[in-house]
């Protein structure tokens, strides 16, 4: 299928038609919340332990919960999701760590048959597409998507894609903001400039015309190629001052702004940009170092705060970076579907001809506050990012149509997977986070799906018998899988338990009541269930796009795992920090590949059984 195919709604289709109708995000009820956290607490406490934390939710649930839950009650008489502003604010804008690798999204593609510096040729195209999808957005082509539950069929929200372009991240001291310069063609003008950076030097291209014609990829490889054969020295490196903390970039960015009406306009123009591309000189030898330099490890290329950033490596490797705070990965894997798929159908074919469109390079005038920044900066980022490991790996024994024959959904099929891997590797049960969408509900991101279910482990703990019955096993992993799905469906609906614990401890907040001394949040049961952002296991379906990302785990002793499940294939993205000795991503895959093949024969052999109990 073509892009168009792929993406574009019909005539009479509309990009974000249904936003304003979507219902409001649902504020579950205290006793749900509670019955659900607590059941999920039972595979991770003994029996005492679970009679305590029993007492200290059923204590909540009777006293200060009510009060709290008012509170949120009361939130959402005035708004159509209690939980937008707080999310944003909470979890994104106070954070002070720096965006990457903390707060930011990766992924990596080949550029397999360019064999030009930087992949010249394939990276016009894709930017000739990133540009025609930008424009469709403006006209509000992209179709709007759905989900199909059952028989029904539930539109879901699009806003997230109006942060996709022009949109930055700006440093404050206390509390970043962010600032979304996007419009549709209705609501009127904005920004079509793009930014490009390349050996520390900053250029500003205009590649979309007032009339919104754009340049053609023999345009685009015209500009890249003399910005490469032109620019030989160093520049001033300016971007790299965005991998610091997020207040000393605030004061550096003010010095910055203060010292200059030039550099005020130059910070303007890069923050309004429709996005960043970095042509990088750096030529990570692995792919595991491309996606650890994607974020800025070594180089100076970089403005961490825009919402997306191409990166072109010198040796044809091609990142792709999207800080986290204005949408979720499905949004960014969207994007980046399009552009790639286009990009491969875009003519490639260079014209002499064609003109070099103009383009100008953008110098700031640097206050000697700043003298010895970079190099701070760039030393502490590297040090920082390199703590990391992350890679993708192919799974080609089967896809989608293998696990098709097990009878369980591709998700569930993984999750089974991935407890049984990481139980095997570490003898304790996993706190497992799987982002739930909840976009069928007014400007909805994510809930917290936890996957590590007694059912779940009850099937693990079974596998690990080693002569327990082929149809008990099949028997818990049927159970399991009815879990999962039960549980996802739940959190779809708006109906799971972290957002709205999330949400109760705000609200403590703003009672003046300090949520740490609350005894549900106090319990150790907290924090060893993944409560407060302590998962242990950070995952992540894409359904079946052509390549998955990565983040930063949760905790140092944890991993990130996202994956895509193609017809014939499975794509992983896993990550863990190099500075915890118990993990590793390669043995990590390596045992994950090898009880694919497990679960799977098991399921195929209980189906014969069962066939052959039948029969006789």
């Amino acid at each position: 299928m073509t892009p168009d195919q792929l993406f574009l709604g019909s005539g009479d289709e509309s990009t974000f038609q249904n936003d304003d109708s979507l219902p409001d995000l649902p504020l579950p009820t205290l006793e749900n919340s509670m019955q659900l956290y607590y059941e999920s607490l039972v595979p991770f406490l003994t029996k005492e332990e679970l009679k305590h934390s029993k007492a200290v939710i059923d204590e909540f649930t009777a006293d200060i919960g009510q009060k709290l839950q008012r509170h949120l009650e009361e939130k959402t008489k005035t708004s159509k999701n209690w939980m937008e502003k707080w999310w944003d604010e909470e979890v994104y804008l106070k954070l002070r760590l720096p965006v990457t690798p903390y707060n930011n999204m990766i992924g990596l593609t080949n550029s397999e048959g360019d064999s030009t510096p930087y992949a010249l040729t394939k990276m016009s195209a894709s930017l000739a597409s990133t540009a025609k999808f930008f424009l469709q957005l403006r006209s509000e082509k992209i179709r709007p998507q759905t989900v199909k539950r059952g028989n029904k069929t539930f539109p879901l929200t699009m806003h997230q894609l109006k942060k996709c372009f022009n949109c930055c991240q700006i440093p404050q001291v206390d509390m970043d903001t962010l600032e979304c310069h996007f419009k549709t063609k209705a609501e009127g003008p904005c920004p079509s400039h793009m930014v490009m950076f390349h050996r520390g030097h900053i250029f500003l291209l205009n590649p979309i015309s007032e009339t919104e014609e754009s340049w053609s990829c023999h345009q685009w490889y015209k500009v890249l190629q003399k910005i490469v054969s032109e620019t030989k020295e160093e520049g001033q490196g300016m971007g790299i001052l965005t991998c610091d903390f997020r207040q000393t970039w605030a004061k550096n960015r003010k010095a910055l702004m203060s010292h200059s009406e030039n550099n005020r306009k130059i910070l303007e123009l890069i923050q309004t940009s429709v996005m960043a591309i970095a042509l990088d000189p750096d030529e990570p030898p692995t792919s595991e170092d491309a996606r650890n330099w994607t974020v800025g490890a070594r180089s100076v290329d970089r403005w961490v705060d825009k919402s997306i950033t191409q990166v072109n490596f010198k040796n044809g490797y091609v990142g792709g970076m999207s800080v986290h705070t204005p949408f979720e990965a499905v949004v960014s894997g969207m994007f980046h579907s399009y552009y790639h798929v286009e990009g491969d159908r875009t003519p490639q074919a260079r014209d002499p001809s064609v003109p070099t469109p103009d383009y100008e390079e953008l110098v700031f005038d640097i206050p000697p506050s700043l003298e010895g920044e970079r190099e701070r900066v760039l030393k502490m980022s590297t040090e920082m990012v390199t703590t990391l490991e992350n890679e993708n790996f192919c799974f080609n024994d089967f896809g989608r149509d293998g696990i098709r024959e097990t009878g369980l959904h591709p998700d569930t099929f993984i999750q089974v997977v991935l407890h049984l891997t990481y139980y095997r590797l570490h003898q304790r049960p996993p706190s497992t986070y799987e982002s739930a969408t909840v976009r069928r509900f007014y400007r909805g991101r994510t809930e917290t799906c936890r996957c590590c279910t007694k059912e779940m482990m009850a099937f693990v703990l079974a596998m690990e018998e080693g002569d327990a019955p082929l149809l008990r096993r099949c028997g818990l992993l049927q159970e399991a899988a009815k879990a999962h799905k039960a549980m996802m469906l739940r959190c779809e609906e708006g109906q799971g338990c972290d957002r709205h614990l999330f949400g109760l401890q705000l609200a403590a907040k703003e009672m003046g009541i300090n949520p740490d001394d609350l005894l549900i949040f106090q319990d150790p049961a907290w924090k060893e269930s993944g409560g407060g952002g302590n998962f242990l296991l950070s995952t992540s379906y894409f359904g079946d796009i052509s390549f998955v990302g990565n983040m930063t785990p949760m905790r140092e002793d944890g991993y990130t795992f996202f994956y895509s499940v193609q017809d014939k294939r499975i794509l992983l993205g896993v990550g863990s920090y190099k500075t915890c000795p118990e993990t590793c991503i390669y043995r990590f895959s390596k045992k994950f590949m090898e009880n694919a093949h497990e679960v799977r024969d098991l399921c195929l052999k209980g189906i014969a059984k069962m066939k052959q109990t039948k029969g006789s």
